[in-house]
């Protein structure tokens, strides 16, 4: 893990000669604890944890390179017979440009995947779309794109003993681009809003816009 780390903050130079204005490039690591609760249907689990980014922003054909670490949390469902997952997460990090300016990120990850093996514990990998709100010192930037992921863990002794539990974490390969600010936020985000738990979306919309819902309000996906 250590070694992975430190793969994480090196940023690759030929890459940046690649890229365009408004454009974003990073890798991230979230490590934490899984709890798995199993349904005749359904494998459910709840993850909370850490993570780290690292990567690239190219804006106005300037590339400046970032860090930022925080925290993270979500849900997953696996299907018991396919074993096909859908995976959500929420993060929030606060960090710094490679002069020493302010970078935090807030956003949402969504993965889909068919490669869990709960004997292994590797926890599958697969394709997935992100979300994330940059804010800068001088702007605010809107990110969307997609990622890689892979994921894995070992069991240990879980808090609740009707479940099982897994101390471990995932890896991230996000790009995307720097998107307009025009219209409803619901509207540029890169998923489907009625995959996602209700409340973990709710609570990814409060995360964004700093807004809660009123008392008798109805959430932003609901018809």
């Amino acid at each position: 893990m250590r070694r992975l780390l430190i793969v994480l903050l090196l940023v690759s130079a030929a890459a940046a000669a690649a890229h365009g204005a408004g454009e974003f490039v990073a890798e991230g690591v979230s490590l934490g604890s899984t709890v798995i609760r199993f349904t005749p249907t359904t494998i459910d689990t709840v993850f909370q944890g850490t993570i780290i980014f690292a990567g690239n922003l190219w804006l106005e054909a300037q590339s400046c390179s970032f860090t930022a670490s925080g925290v993270s949390h979500g849900e997953g469902k696996t299907d018991s017979m396919t074993l096909v997952t859908d995976l959500w997460i929420l993060f929030e990090a606060t960090g710094k440009l490679d002069d020493g300016r302010p970078a935090n990120a807030r956003g949402g990850i969504a993965v889909h995947g068919d490669q869990v093996d709960f004997v292994t514990m590797s926890l599958g990998s697969g394709p997935g779309t992100f979300f994330a709100i940059i804010d800068l010192p001088d702007e605010t930037l809107w990110i969307a794109g997609t990622l890689e992921s892979t994921a894995s863990g070992k069991p240990v002794a879980p808090d609740d003993p009707t479940t099982m539990q897994v101390d471990g974490g995932g890896s991230f390969d996000l790009k995307g681009d720097v998107i307009a600010q025009d219209g409803d936020l619901i509207g540029v985000l890169p998923w489907d809003v009625e995959i996602w738990p209700s409340k973990l979306h709710e609570e990814l919309l409060t995360l964004l816009t700093g807004v809660e819902e009123g008392p008798g309000e109805e959430s932003a996906e609901s018809p």
